[in-house]
């Protein structure tokens, strides 16, 4: 009998995952991860408090043993402040992707190898094959771009029992089952954020106001503190302009946020610092964030740097987030947004080479 290490994440979906693990014959060992420290707080997320007593609960519930490993200050350290720094620099880091990468499946790992465990497994949306990452099929709810940076080595040791399911066939699976993770409610925000991403940036970044300008360098209004925007924002602007006004830039060493019309913000190219993969010059379907269902668009290689044509202008990713390149459902590489370009190909602000807490996290996560 195989056994696998499944991440138990306290919902539905990591608790089905390892239901379709037993039911296939496999031994089935439970662990979750305690990032970080949640307690007096009642939202349901993925990685605290009240999700290490929901994956207890669930693991009795299917009768297999669960251990807690407490990873808060390694995550704090590799995770979460390099996402500050991040801000800090004026980008909007992705921490999710490094987290993936470096504890969720980078310590699950390390954990099967210690339990000679022949395999580990998540509830993510994703297939593999041949050690290759896919889309889900339900591709509403695919989380391959969240799982581009996980090498093929590792994914060769990877099961994702829930990849050719739908959600509502997995909640239909939990509630038949009667599992008490059936009816939890999904996490849409930054796992340790405490609700409200402003303020949890405010308690850590020195802030002082600044000037909102518009494209043509006018003075529209002022801001508590550049870091705390993002391109392509438009909520929370405290600018009235005669016009939907959305992030365009931010410069975080002028203390200056721009902020103009929608076709302001679209861009045609950007330049990625590639993480992953080993692509071709060509076009490709990509993806710069994870709702997005991809774009096509060229790839050229400039030296260690993508810069990506884009055949249709699109809503701009903001520096510091990833862009996901596929070949068909093949996720075949993925870097950082170091740069958008405008038209001519100049960069819109001096965010031109930031390398930002995206080198930071990659690079502090590996000791």
């Amino acid at each position: 009998m195989s056994r696998v290490v499944v991440g138990l994440s306290g919902g539905v979906d990591s608790s089905v995952a390892a239901l379709l693990l037993m039911e296939q014959g496999y031994e089935v060992i439970g662990v979750t991860f305690w990032l970080y420290d949640d307690r007096g707080s009642f939202r349901k997320t993925c990685c605290g408090v009240e999700a290490l007593h929901a994956a207890r609960k669930l693991s009795q519930k299917l009768g297999i043993p669960h251990y807690v490993v407490d990873l808060r200050k390694r995550f704090d350290r590799h995770i979460i402040r390099p996402f500050v720094t991040g801000y800090g620099r004026g980008e909007t880091p992705n921490a999710c992707l490094f987290c993936n990468r470096f504890f969720k499946f980078g310590e699950l790992a390390a954990f099967a190898r210690e339990v000679g465990a022949d395999y580990l497994a998540t509830g993510h949306f994703a297939r593999t094959v041949e050690g290759a990452l896919h889309e889900a099929r339900d591709v509403r709810k695919d989380q391959s771009y969240f799982l581009a940076l996980l090498p093929e080595k590792m994914l060769r040791k990877v099961l994702f029992p829930l990849g050719e399911m739908t959600k509502e066939e997995v909640r239909e699976m939990a509630r038949k089952h009667r599992l008490p993770t059936a009816s939890r409610v999904e996490s849409q925000e930054i796992c340790f954020a405490e609700g409200d991403l402003r303020k949890f940036l405010a308690r850590r970044l020195p802030l002082r106001p600044g000037p909102v300008v518009d494209v043509e360098g006018r003075v529209v209004g002022t801001h508590p503190g550049a870091a705390l925007f993002t391109v392509g924002q438009r909520r929370g602007l405290g600018v009235a302009l005669g016009y939907r006004a959305y992030v365009v830039a931010v410069d975080v060493e002028q203390n200056v946020v721009v902020v103009g019309p929608r076709e302001a913000v679209e861009v045609e190219e950007i330049q990625v610092r590639p993480l992953s993969g080993r692509l071709s010059e060509g076009t490709y379907r990509i993806k710069v964030r994870s709702t997005h269902r991809g774009v096509a668009g060229n790839l050229v290689d400039e030296g260690g740097i993508w810069r990506i044509r884009f055949r249709d202008r699109v809503w701009p990713p903001a520096p510091g987030q990833m862009a996901v390149i596929y070949e068909g459902t093949r996720v075949a590489g993925a870097g950082v947004v170091v740069n958008l370009l405008r038209e001519g190909g100049e960069p819109w602000s001096k965010l031109s080479t930031a390398q930002g807490s995206s080198r930071a996290i990659a690079s502090t996560s590996l000791t």
